[in-house]
């Protein structure tokens, strides 16, 4: 095959890739409850490094909003959460 053709794409399948496992962590994380805080904060950033690639090279690499989807459903799983962890009472012991 044509070597443009192969680094073209080969490039755009990594910032996809990035961008789908992002979207896939997040919505793990949202049927397991934040997966103590390490399932958000990783699709966090893999969505936030398929959208610098994206932002570098908007030719050539897609699923932006993929990406976007990913960071906001693990925030929204971040913080609801921390509101959990804070409102939830922990039983106390009686004395």
């Amino acid at each position: 095959m044509d070597k443009d053709f192969m680094s073209a794409h080969s490039g755009s399948n990594k910032s996809e890739s990035l961008a789908i496992a992002s979207l896939i962590i997040g919505l793990v994380s949202l049927i397991t409850w934040g997966g103590f805080g390490i399932g958000p904060i990783i699709s966090i950033v893999l969505g936030a490094l398929a959208l610098s690639r994206v932002k570098k090279n908007p030719n050539q690499y897609e699923r932006r909003g993929i990406a976007i989807a990913g960071i906001t459903i693990s925030v929204l799983v971040l913080v609801l959460g921390i509101i959990a962890g804070i409102a939830i009472p922990t039983p106390r012991r009686a004395v």
